[in-house]
């Protein structure tokens, strides 16, 4: 295993992708060999998550950005098998246990993977599709319209030092932004109160032994390496190349010049990147939240249950982030 972090050179890529956009330049490496490729869309319409195939790189808008919520491959499996067969290049990217899946299917089956490469996230764990439609039927009640589409982390804000935003758009028009840090949806989901029951056993949250050729997440600390903030507000890769397959097609998108690649040493990145250490731990109130979920409004019942986190984070944004940091660095320097 080598470890990078980067990102890719195509400003407009960039902007709309999470993790440096180092999907969009893995993904249009394999478009351009006549490939397709697989990855995770949301359907506004039902509030669902779905992997689907694209063969252009117009479609790759659809793969792009962060989906915190399963998303089902069930007809996927199946698609890349017969993409496989027919002797074609396969990208198949998704969560780790969905790339250990899909190769113990492609195994059962005995379908050659000399043509697949895989791409995994570095995982936190997923919420599932009750738990976000739950969400989006509170926020058409909140508001008292009806939501069309919605982003799970949008760079139209920016996200690096404020924090992300939940992007939601309403069929009349109207757009909103709401902070991670008071959002109900980022709050079950970032504290560990609605990821499913597998993600707190989860066997690859570890630094060696990943399914995936490369492993892609956002490289938290990465102020520490870049001094540009316009930079860091884009967001920065972290790059595990997990085969050797990976590793050769890492140093191809780095010889092509779509991507710049700097090595590191993992052990810089594992203190703030938690998945490649440990899975999730449950969080307490999990129980009691999914109880409550069928017969409570969903935003009512999360600040119910974080009334004391919600409000200490809108203190904190009264005071400013920025300004919150350089108080902690103070206290720490006593």
């Amino acid at each position: 295993m080598n470890c990078y972090y980067g990102w890719n050179k195509d400003i407009s890529v960039l902007k709309d992708s999470a993790s440096g956009g180092i999907f969009s330049a893995i993904a249009e490496t394999i478009l351009s060999q006549k490939g397709v490729v697989f990855g995770a869309a949301i359907d506004c319409e039902t509030s669902t998550v779905r992997h689907i195939p694209v063969e252009t790189a117009e479609q790759l808008s659809l793969l792009r950005r962060s989906k915190y919520q399963q998303s089902n491959t069930e007809a996927a499996f199946h698609q890349v098998a017969e993409a496989l067969s027919g002797h074609r290049r396969v990208l198949f990217s998704g969560t780790p246990c969905q790339v250990a899946g899909l190769k113990r299917y492609l195994s059962i089956k005995r379908i050659s993977t000399e043509d697949l490469f895989t791409v995994e996230v570095l995982c936190h764990g997923v919420t599932n599709t009750k738990v976000v439609q739950s969400y989006i039927r509170s926020i058409e009640a909140k508001y008292k319209r009806k939501v069309v589409k919605y982003h799970f982390r949008t760079k139209d804000k920016p996200w690096y030092h404020s924090g992300s935003s939940m992007h939601i758009c309403f069929e009349d028009g109207k757009e909103i932004y709401r902070n991670h840090a008071v959002d109900e949806l980022y709050l079950v989901f970032g504290r560990n109160v609605a990821l499913r029951p597998s993600c707190h056993a989860c066997p690859f949250a570890k630094e060696e032994g990943r399914p995936a050729d490369i492993t892609i997440g956002d490289f938290w600390g990465a102020e520490e390496y870049i001094k540009d903030k316009d930079l860091l507000k884009q967001g920065i890769g972290l790059i595990l190349t997990n085969t050797d397959r990976g590793e050769a097609f890492w140093k191809e998108l780095t010889e092509q010049n779509k991507v710049t690649s700097e090595p590191l040493d993992i052990k810089k990145a594992l203190p703030r990147n938690g998945a490649l250490t440990r899975p999730a731990r449950a969080n307490a109130a999990r129980e009691a939240f999914f109880l409550r979920l069928e017969q409570e409004d969903f935003i009512r019942l999360v600040h119910s249950i974080f009334k004391k986190v919600i409000f200490k984070e809108k203190i904190k944004r009264f005071i400013g982030y920025d300004r919150m940091r350089k108080i902690r660095k103070l206290r720490g320097k006593r």
